[in-house]
């Protein structure tokens, strides 16, 4: 069948025509796949440098996990227990704010070490730096409770310690004596005035008296227990001449720090602390997951699961 003109004249091939005689395909492009091989963009320097910087700016932007770093080291601080220094820079009617690892803490004025009067006090307050131990920590609630009582009976109130006070009270048995610069209070109990013979307390001291204190070890819980015997180079000194006895007193205060045990109570003896030569089938209290390791002992495994 001859071909057919079209209307412009250029002639299309019939439907009997052979497809290869009349059609071929056209050129194929070159496949970007097959082009020539360029360098990775995670391998050029720059762009090395760019995921770094990538990575660090993801990093920053994780304020979650920042923060749960901040209260897992607020945590370990309140378990060591021990006073740390911080800076006010915030207060309210309830009392002061500052950051602990970058969280907010609040000292509130009843865990203050002198007394609050007026709001003037506490905008006196920002600024300062003072001893404080964490005493409340509660992450779920957001709450960071600080005291300055507790930090300065940790450093002020250990046995053996020398204090000046004012008498406040006088009682049939002792003297309650108001420690300076703090709004504690301490009992200077009648047995612990002199270790000569006290008849009367009142005899001895009034109101308003200025006195120098020893701390010592208290019988109850809370409570601080003052003495001035402890002070007295020659028993009976206090009774008639008390302004020996405070002349002395930093002398005599030594004198009874160096009698008090030098081990802590709370400290462990050489015996209790592991080492290399604990037996082997003792190292299983040491260890929570002690299942879960393989160990050699004597070059044969050990499967701690079954013992074997």
């Amino acid at each position: 069948m001859p071909p057919v003109e079209g209307e412009a004249g250029a002639t299309t091939p019939s439907r009997g025509t052979s497809r290869s005689e009349s059609w071929s395909p056209a050129p194929r492009r070159a496949s970007t796949s097959r082009s020539a091989p360029t360098a990775s963009p995670r391998c050029s320097p720059r762009s090395s440098s760019r995921s770094t910087a990538a990575a660090l700016t993801q990093w920053r932007e994780r304020p979650l996990l920042f923060r749960r770093l901040a209260w897992h080291r607020a945590m370990q601080i309140m378990q060591l227990d021990e006073p740390i220094e911080v800076k006010i820079y915030e207060w309210n009617t309830g009392g002061l704010l500052t950051r602990i690892e970058g969280l907010r803490a609040f000292l509130p004025k009843f865990e203050f070490m002198d007394r609050i009067n007026t709001f003037m006090d506490l905008k006196n307050k920002v600024g300062c730096s003072i001893l404080v131990c964490i005493v409340k920590l509660d992450e779920e609630t957001n709450d960071l409770v600080i005291s300055e009582k507790r930090a300065w009976e940790m450093t002020c109130l250990k046995e053996g310690t020398l204090l000046q006070g004012t008498i406040r009270k006088i009682f049939p048995y002792g003297a309650q004596v108001r420690i300076a610069g703090t709004n504690r209070s301490g009992l200077l109990h009648i047995s612990n005035i002199s270790r000569g013979r006290v008849l009367s307390v009142s005899d001895i001291l009034k109101i308003d008296d200025e006195v120098k204190v020893l701390v010592i070890k208290s019988n109850v819980a809370d409570k601080i227990a003052l003495s001035t015997a402890d002070l007295e180079s020659i028993p009976g000194l206090f009774l008639s001449d008390k302004a020996k006895v405070f002349s002395e007193a930093e002398e005599m205060a030594q004198r009874y720090r160096e009698q008090l045990p030098v081990i802590s109570q709370n400290a462990k003896s050489d015996d209790d602390l592991p080492g290399e030569t604990i037996p082997f089938d003792d190292e299983a209290k040491l260890y929570a997951n002690w299942k879960w390791f393989k160990f050699l002992q004597h070059g044969n495994p050990v499967d701690n699961q079954n013992g074997t």
